[in-house]
């Protein structure tokens, strides 16, 4: 790992175009996400696998370690952006332009393809991961204007407040309600009999992946300095946020709903200490909490 280059090393004069650590992270989390689809549809339960009352260990760290997933592909698809614009040399607004582009592509994709694939009919329209990274990049072409410190501040006032936003209920948005699931709730928007479909299934609400996807643009910086710091500050970032998490979970300071939550740290659901360590890292995937993003 040492030996990894940063984006400013050259070869034959040219900017390097590949960051081996980062074509690596990704095949990993593709091989979690095809192990936790495979899981699903192979070894399907009568129960969520990570509902502790019913749940083994076996079957929850198969699913939990997935959580990674959509965190990490999104974190990425923002450092991806911020090395696409130094490899390229591109303004702003060439970035701006591709991510808008993409994202709506992406959009396009999960709406259309990917909807009828999940289901093998088109009954509900189904917002998921795609989804999610599509509308992060079209957020993230008008966040590219910004200088790096706002960008970066975006993404850590989302990341970390966004759950604190659980109060405001849809009720309060009376006519708009479908617009606030799509922001923050993980909800089926209901359509009524003049849609062709029975409604939209929202899996990924939008805020928190605007925070990881802003945080991951800022982390591409990271990559131009030299190896030694470079990797120092990584785990610096990477050793705080473990110890945040475990600080959190541990006294239940945030990110929960408090004991009496089925996700709630120590709660053992009167199935002895392991599940109550377990509980521990069994936060919210959908939508995704604090502890998570």
């Amino acid at each position: 790992m040492s030996s990894e280059p940063s984006i400013h090393d050259k070869t034959e004069g040219s900017i390097s175009q590949r960051v081996p650590s980062v074509d690596l992270l990704r095949g990993i989390v593709i091989i979690l996400m095809a192990l936790d689809h495979v899981r699903d549809f192979w070894s399907m339960t009568p129960f969520s696998t990570t509902d502790l009352d019913q749940s083994t260990p076996a079957y929850l760290f198969t699913r939990w370690i997935t959580h990674f997933c959509a965190p990490v592909f999104i974190f990425l698809c923002g450092t991806s952006a911020w090395l696409y614009r130094r490899n390229h040399l591109c303004s702003p607004q060439r970035l701006a332009w591709f991510l808008l582009t993409r994202g709506l592509w992406l959009i396009l994709i999960e709406i259309t393809v990917i909807s009828y694939v999940w289901q093998a009919t088109y009954q509900i329209i189904v917002l998921a991961v795609i989804w999610a990274i599509g509308c992060s990049m079209i957020v993230l072409s008008f966040l590219v204007f910004l200088p790096r410190f706002l960008i970066v501040g975006f993404g850590l006032v989302i990341v970390i407040f966004h759950n604190a936003l659980d109060a405001i209920k849809t009720e309060r948005f009376p006519g708009f309600e479908w617009l606030w699931t799509i922001l923050h709730l993980s909800e089926t928007i209901p359509l009524s009999g003049s849609y062709p479909m029975q409604g939209v299934e929202v899996v990924y609400p939008l805020i928190p992946w605007l925070g990881v996807i802003a945080l991951g643009y800022g982390f591409g910086a990271v990559f131009e300095l030299p190896n030694p710091p470079r990797h120092a500050l990584m785990w610096l970032v990477g050793g705080t946020s473990i110890v945040a998490f475990l600080v959190l979970r541990l006294f239940n300071l945030y990110g929960e709903s408090g004991l009496g939550h089925a996700d709630s740290p120590w709660h053992d659901h009167g199935r002895g200490p392991v599940y109550a360590l377990m509980s521990i890292l069994n936060t919210t995937k959908y939508p995704p909490s604090y502890t998570i993003c």
